[in-house]
Formats: C-alpha cells, structure tokens, sequence
C-alpha cells in the first residue's frame, strides 16, 4: 500500500478541476472589463483632481502671505494667518515651517488628511514652507468605481488565487536551497569607501553635505528612492575624488575629504559641484541643495549642531550653486580658480557667528569648468547606460 497525501484526504474544490478552459478566459475577460469600466469612471469623475487643485492653490497663496511676517520672524502674525486660513472650507490643519523645519506655527498637532506642501520663498531663496491639509470628507466621490473593483476582484479570486499560490510555494521553495547565507551590513566593504576602523578619527577633514530640499512635499516611497539614487551618485563622485561617503539618517547624505594636502579643499569645492549638477539632472522630482564646511577635528564634527550648520547652508543654496562656509574659502589655495560671490539671504542674521562670510559657487575658471563638466557628463552617461 501507498501512504495517503494530503491532496488524497483533501482535494481541491471540483469546480476548479472540472471548469473549461474557455469558461476561465471568459471570466477574467469579463473581470478586466469591469476593472477598467471602474478606472474609467474615477478618471472621468475628475473629484480628486479638482481637490488636488484647490488644496495646492490654497497652499501656494498662504505661502506668498506668510513671506512678510516670516522674515520678521512674527510668529504671532503667522499664528493668526493660519488660524483665519484653517476657516476654510475642508481645511483640517496648517502647519508653517521655517527653513530648518521647524515649526513656527500650527493649528492643529495631528490633521487628518490629504496635505499639501509649498515653499515660502522670496528673491529665487526658500525661506520656509506651508503644510495645508484637507479633510479626507471633503469633495468626496462617487463610490461606484470602489464597488466596481470589489466586484471584480472577487470575481476573478476563484480562478487566478490557486495558481499564483502554487507558483509561489514552488518559488519559495527554489529559493530556499539557492540561498546563500549574506554577511552582516556593518561588515560589508563598499568600493571607494574606506572601513571604518582605516579612518582616523582624530583629524582635520572637509564636510559636504547633500540635503533634500523638498522631503516634505514627498511620500516615504519618493524620499526614499532618490535619496538610494543620490547615494549611488554620491559614490560615483567619491571614485572620481576620493573621500568617504556617508548616508545620514532622514534625507541626507555626507561625503568626508581628508584634509591631506595643499589642493584638498579645491577637490572637495569641485566633487560637490559636480555632486550638485549630476544630481540636478537626475533627479526629475528631488530638489536636493549642496554645500561644503570644515572641521579641525572630525571627530567633533559629528555633532549634531555642526551637521546642522551646514544643513541650513545648503538650505540657502539657489539651483545649481554649492555654499561654501568661511572656514572653507579660507583654507583654500588659489582661491581665483573658483568662481564665487558672497552669501545673501532673506534669512542672514540666521548665519551669524561660524558661519558668516559664506560664498556662493557656481562655476569654475575656464580651464577646471572644462574638466568638471566632462566628468558630470561621464557619471550621467553611467548613470543611463545602468538604468538601460
């Protein structure tokens, strides 16, 4: 005798087995169907593009009435901007952001919601940001496309649900004996980038650090997907330059170059100009802001007011241009091979004590401009060839 299978003592359902093969592409014929009648329907109802419309409209126009008291730093009259603007209609909360997020004045703590995100920005410079949030009531929609997919997906369950668990078990099975035991991350080696034990951890070094502007305005999928991007540029850019690449937590990234010699500072100005263009041009819906600091011990410079120094630098840098701080184009060495202007903003008395007298750097003398521009071209040419 044969031992007895589990298929013996429970077999599938007979109306699987014996359904014809015709009778099952009709069905899922018939479920596609309805699945794009329910897509149809939503698109044609246009709801939510008309709450998309009022929601960023609203938000764009609090931001250009917040511009005034803003740089006045008048919390009080951004205060009651808020409060008269949460009156409106499907308004559930406004938060209002200074250009370090943090917040200046809010209406309620924990809205509920779809929110709308828009800088407060004046002379080409972001000074701040509104977050408006709509009540998901508001402007709701027909729920007949929502029935339509429910509809549909039980519809089709019965015949597409065996298969794809049949192949998956088969998968998670192959899967299983190709596996390979995958070595801890903290002790993976990453090309171009020294072990952490090779570092010194007392010594001068030079700082640059790239932000994500507008990480506020992004779901965590979007963030987090340019962010993985800029760090594979970040790398590109430390192959070419040297130093050592460091993803920070949230939206951020650093790269240290070791104070060695003469021309340090004149690689670092030149790796986090490229690092600006190249990321400029790749990423369609980042805003991510560059600059470059200094630290006499790198060790120290790990704490976090100094991180956020050169964050709110980088949150005064315009498109396309690297801030440089004091302690930066202070040490450099022929200082006319780059192209610099000083460092205006709405926001100055923000940038007193260690960081004033910053620089803005948007290109190089003619001869370096050629070099640097051939190697952003290169690293994008990589980048597409990869992505292909």
């Amino acid at each position: 005798m044969y031992p007895l299978r589990h298929g013996d003592l429970l077999p599938e359902p007979k109306t699987l087995q014996t359904l014809p093969a015709q009778s099952r592409l009709i069905w899922f014929t018939g479920a596609l169907v309805l699945l794009c009648c329910a897509l149809l329907v939503d698109r044609v109802d246009g709801v939510e593009e008309r709450r998309q419309q009022y929601g960023e409209n609203l938000a764009r126009s609090l931001a250009d009435l917040s511009v005034t008291p803003l740089l006045k730093q008048d919390r009080i009259e951004l205060g009651l901007l808020a409060n008269g603007s949460a009156g409106l209609p499907g308004v559930s909360g406004i938060t209002v952001y200074g250009v370090d997020t943090q917040i200046l004045a809010m209406t309620t703590p924990t809205p509920v919601g779809t929110t709308y995100v828009s800088p407060i920005a004046t002379d080409g410079s972001v000074i701040g940001y509104v977050n408006l949030t709509l009540a998901p009531e508001f402007m709701s929609s027909n729920r007949l496309p929502l029935w339509l997919l429910i509809l549909s997906l039980i519809a089709i369950l019965p015949w597409i649900v065996p298969p794809l668990l049949r192949v998956r078990d088969e998968s998670n099975r192959l899967l299983r004996r190709l596996q390979a035991p995958v070595p801890p991350l903290q002790t993976r080696a990453v090309a171009g980038e020294p072990a952490a034990a090779d570092v010194p951890r007392r010594a001068p070094a030079y700082l640059m650090l790239a932000n994500l502007l507008n990480q506020l305005s992004l779901t965590t999928a979007e963030r987090q997907a340019l962010v993985a991007d800029a760090v594979a540029l970040g790398r590109e850019v430390v192959a070419l330059y040297g130093g050592e690449l460091q993803p920070l937590t949230g939206a951020s990234i650093a790269v240290w170059f070791d104070d060695s010699d003469a021309d340090s500072g004149f690689r670092a100005a030149c790796a986090a100009l490229v690092l600006t263009r190249v990321l400029r041009k790749a990423s369609a819906h980042g805003v991510f802001r560059v600059a470059l600091h200094y630290a006499a011990d790198r060790s120290d410079a790990m704490e976090s007011t100094y991180l956020s120094d050169t964050a709110l630098l980088a949150a005064a840098a315009a498109d396309g241009e690297v801030i440089l701080s004091h302690a930066v184009t202070s040490r450099l060495k022929q200082p006319e091979r780059l192209r610099t202007t000083p460092l205006t903003h709405p926001l100055g008395d923000d940038f007193a004590t260690t960081l004033a007298e910053c620089a803005r750097l948007s290109y190089l003398a003619a001869g370096y401009e050629d070099v640097i521009t051939e190697h952003c071209m290169r690293l994008l040419a990589q980048r597409d060839s990869a992505a292909s």
